[in-house]
């Protein structure tokens, strides 16, 4: 006869079976599981340990001013001897690298 077992149980299932030392083999044999059901039930809800296939829920409780100030793009300040020069933080790479080149030329 077939039981039906809801995707928590099946994670719970899982778990025990890694936490209890026993083979797959030997734990689905003391459980009453069929070896291709645990298999197949562990692909569909990924092993407790496979970090890859594992969904984790977030929620953003509070944001914080650093959190905010990432967003703000700071401008880029080049000083050399008396000199300050403050470009966009948009500034192209390849546009720094002449303008230094000619400053240091």
């Amino acid at each position: 006869m077939r039981k039906f077992r809801s995707p928590d149980q099946w994670r719970q299932i899982l778990k025990d079976q890694q936490q209890s030392g026993l083979t797959i083999s030997e734990f689905c044999r003391q459980h009453k599981i069929s070896v291709s059901c645990f298999f197949s039930q562990r692909k569909k809800h990924g092993s407790v340990n496979d970090t890859k296939s594992a969904f984790v829920s977030a929620t953003v409780t509070k944001h914080t001013a650093t959190e905010v100030q990432r967003d703000v793009k700071q401008p880029i300040v080049l000083e050399l001897s008396a000199v300050r020069l403050t470009l966009p933080a948009e500034t192209p790479p390849e546009y720094l690298v002449m303008l230094l080149n000619g400053l240091l030329a």
